[in-house]
């Protein structure tokens, strides 16, 4: 059996995807944390769920939107694992 040589774990554009995707992450849990803290006529206009009648917090917004930005983190975490051993394993 001949070893196989080994790539880096990431080159260039990984390193960029994977930057991308932790600012993502970074951007949909403030979102997340806004949407949680904020009340719905208090929110910027371009939130969806702004209402400038309501005073209640968009709880599902914010947990869906927190959520997503978890799973952007833990994406970038786990794809140069999979990078590394190769596309056949997906």
């Amino acid at each position: 059996m001949t070893p196989t040589a080994r790539r880096p774990v990431a080159g260039f554009g990984e390193r960029a995807l994977i930057t991308i995707i932790i600012a993502c992450g970074v951007a949909l849990t403030i979102t997340g944390f806004v949407y949680l803290l904020e009340p719905a006529s208090s929110l910027p206009d371009f939130f969806p769920g702004r209402d400038d009648r309501s005073s209640r917090h968009l709880v599902a917004f914010g947990i869906v939107s927190a959520l997503l930005g978890f799973e952007a983190f833990g994406l970038a975490a786990f794809l140069p694992d999979a990078w590394r051993r190769g596309a056949s394993r997906w």
